[in-house]
């Protein structure tokens, strides 16, 4: 979060250079799985909603605190997201639509969003949100050609490791009409032109610590001609927009004694030295998903 105004700084020199610009992100736009973090993403959103993101792809992360606060998030600030291999356990439709468009200087273009089943999602919740995460590789054959009739350009959000990203796209072979796909989760960059057969890979992660943009020439038929890919790190050369830092580190100072209580509970205990904490089940969880899962779900 501490990248928050430097993004915001960023966003305002690629609109203020240039005409069309589309905003988008290829998911997990919150942080990890933690109770402490909820005013954390609720805070993220509020800011976020500013800078101006036209749609989200789905992370496992963004459904940290169930669906129903996911979608007040969506309602309050006007947010989108899309995917199509999620559903609620039992249910047949998708928890968001599959696809979106939106036209830009005349041009239709079509975002997708699959995720991983590798990657778990386990919501802090005590309502029985359970998910199933389908093959993203049925979905995109599912949805593709219904998007390829009402799109000129397809962007593909993928929450996948990159492996499975190349591997997935090689086996599809070319002619899918995915033009672009943005790789999500990985912490990586790439810093030129990146392709697989047709379709130009970007990924511009870690953390929020890096913005990606890619400058595209492209036909009114949709066929892409040119591309340049810039990587603009949010570190400490990087300027910010003042107003935005100061929130941010207000907020930080308001939340930092809770978050600090919540990593640790004071209790008499028959062993033990007396400074040794526990940290609780939503730390094990990070990587014990199916335990955790199991946990949750038992009496």
């Amino acid at each position: 979060m501490g990248g928050l105004a430097r993004r915001a700084a960023v966003y305002d020199r690629i609109h203020e250079a240039h005409e069309n610009v589309l905003v988008l992100d290829a998911g997990s736009l919150f942080g990890q799985r933690r109770d402490e973090e909820r005013a954390q993403s609720i805070f993220l959103a509020e800011e976020t909603a500013n800078l101006g993101y036209d749609v989200f792809g789905l992370g496992e992360w963004d459904l940290n605190y169930g669906l129903s606060f996911l979608r007040q998030i969506e309602q309050k600030h006007n947010f989108t997201w899309t995917n199509a291999n999620v559903r609620r356990d039992g249910s047949d439709e998708l928890i968001f639509p599959p696809f979106v468009v939106r036209e830009i200087a005349g041009l239709r273009v079509g975002m997708i969003s699959v995720l991983s089943p590798r990657y778990k999602i386990i919501t802090m919740t005590s309502e029985p949100d359970n998910f199933v995460v389908e093959s993203p590789r049925d979905a995109l054959n599912e949805y593709l050609p219904a998007l390829r009739e009402k799109a000129d350009l397809i962007v593909l959000l993928a929450q996948m490791p990159s492996a499975e990203i190349r591997e997935m796209l090689l086996d599809m072979g070319e002619g899918t009409g995915i033009d672009v796909c943005i790789e999500g989760h990985e912490a990586k960059q790439y810093r030129r032109v990146n392709n697989v057969g047709d379709v130009l890979l970007l990924a511009a992660n870690n953390q929020g610590k890096y913005v990606g943009q890619v400058d595209m020439m492209v036909t009114k038929q949709g066929e892409v001609q040119d591309a340049t890919v810039t990587i603009h790190a949010l570190d400490q050369q990087s300027p910010e927009i003042e107003e935005l830092a100061k929130k941010v580190d207000k907020f930080k100072a308001d939340n930092a004694a809770k978050s600090k209580a919540a990593l640790s509970f004071d209790h008499e205990r028959p062993h033990g030295a007396a400074n040794e904490r526990f940290l609780g089940v939503h730390t094990c969880a990070r990587c014990h998903t199916e335990t955790a899962r199991a946990y949750a779900e038992s009496g």
